[in-house]
């Protein structure tokens, strides 16, 4: 089942809300640890673009795994925190995805971008 559309390498709309993904130029730190209140500031292209590239990050780390991996964790917790109300559906999410939309978004466009 295919839960969104690939428009553009950049960009996916998803079905089931109004959410539209853009990835943006925002980078985790690399050298310093970003704190989950940090996190929580970005808004939500820069929230899942982030999440995508830490979890770059971490998957070729090796001096810095453990940090890169404790980092990634974070963004996942604070994407699970943000998108989880799964019972408010459509347009009463007011342009924010699901929580599985959330998590497909990127990927999709870093799986198709390929």
């Amino acid at each position: 089942m295919t839960v969104g559309k690939l428009q553009t390498k950049e960009s996916v709309t998803l079905s089931h809300t109004s959410f539209v993904f853009k990835e943006t130029a925002y980078e985790p730190p690399i050298d310093i640890d970003i704190t989950m209140d940090d996190i929580r500031k970005l808004d939500t292209n820069d929230l899942l673009t982030g999440l995508k590239k830490q979890r770059l990050n971490a998957g070729m780390s090796f001096n810095g795994a453990i940090r890169d991996t404790d980092m990634l964790v974070n963004f996942y917790d604070v994407v699970v925190e943000k998108y989880k109300r799964q019972p408010i559906k459509g347009v009463k999410r007011d342009g924010l995805p699901t929580l599985r939309e959330a998590f497909d978004a990127p990927l999709s466009v870093w799986d198709k971008s390929e």
